[in-house]
């Protein structure tokens, strides 16, 4: 890999090319897949494949061939865009949104399938969708879901003009049949308020449920991931989401399109950081590499001072990066370090973020790459890609802390 200054090193991202939304996620034999969307031939989002990257920590990524390709003059020759990755005993299946340059944009589910060890997939077939409903348009990345034994699937993207979401039956995987809309944006309290739902997911934890969205506004640059807890109503014949509250993700302008899957009984979460804002697409060209992804997080239902709320908290093995303690002073030198908090005050980090913190709040800084973690139910984590050409700086205002200099290993999954 190349380790410029503004190439995390610990988190995912391939090795040249464009990176953006995580697109599926599981874990087989001991192994975490994670797969993105991704353009090989150029840092621009256009002819998208789907990387794939493995780890045994989630730590130390080992990049693999590009799982999906588009096909010329196939259903999926504009792209293989997001979707779904389903481990079920021997079997892989992808479930995603293909582009066809006949289809004006509309995006086709397609089922692809191989095995755990499959590098490259290759038997793909387009899902059969019955009852399409004219209200819902602009559906694209799909997420599957199992209730009880029996698997459905919701679309996320515009119902009437307002964010949306329409649900399937998709027992049968490659046969889908629309029951209706699943959750919109004017049942939703005003954190989900847009006009556009993307990649919508859905956790569930002692028949809680936590929905998430990623939030898509009219003719601004101010897109963000929204979450609504409630419940979902099994019993008519269209499941439907009832909100009871609803939240921020992440408050930084670089976070978003998370993906999630339970690994090993615990919900589990990656994100997308697009490259730095502060970097001319120029220069990004010349480097030959956009877009990472965010470190792993957990997610959890806890009762924070409002009552129940999602806690969104960092993968405990990222404590195994921390190498050796350093002092404050020797922060801004390094090109990746953790800070963890003892007693509460504020701070800058990079001359541009802002945040009150308190005792047990982190924060780890990767090259371009910073991530805020709060340590208390209801507060938000915080995204920002800086330039780090000089080092990023970290400003302390009555707040106390243990500061690490970051590390990895050289593990392999080959």
């Amino acid at each position: 890999m190349n380790f410029s200054a503004h190439h995390p090193r610990f988190h995912v991202r391939p090795e040249k090319g464009w990176l953006s939304n995580p697109a599926g996620l599981y874990r087989s034999a001991g192994v975490t897949h994670i797969f993105f969307q991704h353009n090989p031939n150029s840092t621009i989002r256009e002819q998208v494949h789907w990387g794939h990257a493995a780890s045994k920590d989630m730590l130390n990524w080992t990049n693999l061939p590009e799982a999906l390709r588009p096909e010329l003059e196939g259903v999926d020759d504009n792209g293989c865009w997001g979707g779904t990755a389903l481990a079920e005993g021997d079997t892989v299946k992808l479930v995603y949104a293909g582009v066809s340059g006949v289809s004006n944009g509309v995006c086709q589910p397609i089922v692809a399938t191989g095995s755990p060890d499959t590098k490259v997939f290759t038997d793909k077939s387009p899902v059969q969708v019955e009852g399409r409903q004219a209200e819902a348009a602009k559906l694209g990345a799909p997420c599957v879901f199992v209730h009880d034994g029996f698997r459905y699937a919701i679309q996320g993207g515009q119902v009437g003009d307002e964010g949306g979401v329409v649900i399937y039956d998709a027992n049968d995987l490659e046969s889908w049949h629309e029951l209706g809309v699943f959750f919109r944006a004017s049942e939703a309290p005003g954190a989900l308020s847009a006009p556009n739902w993307e990649f919508p997911q859905l956790v569930n934890q002692g028949g809680r449920w936590l929905f998430i969205a990623s939030l898509r506004q009219r003719d601004t640059f101010k897109d963000s991931v929204g979450w609504s807890l409630g419940t979902i109503n099994f019993e008519g014949e269209v499941p439907h989401f009832h909100a009871t509250k609803a939240g921020r993700v992440d408050d930084g302008p670089d976070f978003f399109a998370p993906k999630i899957a339970t690994l090993d009984g615990t919900p589990t979460m990656f994100a997308w950081a697009p490259e730095s804002k502060v970097r001319p697409l120029g220069e990004v060209a010349k480097d030959g590499q956009a877009g990472a992804l965010t470190f792993p997080r957990t997610i959890s239902i806890a009762e924070g001072p409002n009552g129940a709320a999602p806690y969104f908290a960092p993968f405990e093995g990222l404590k195994k990066l921390r190498q050796e303690e350093v002092s404050l002073e020797q922060v801004q030198a390094l090109p990746a370090w953790e800070a963890e908090f003892t007693s509460g005050g504020s701070i800058t980090v990079g001359k541009r973020i802002e945040l009150d913190v308190e005792a047990g709040d982190r924060i780890l800084v990767d090259a371009s790459l910073v991530e805020f973690y709060p340590a208390r139910v209801g507060r938000v984590p915080h995204t920002q890609r800086l330039d780090p050409t000089a080092g990023i700086s970290l400003e302390v205002q009555g707040a106390t802390a243990k500061y690490w200099k970051l590390s990895n290993g050289t593990e392999t999954t080959d």
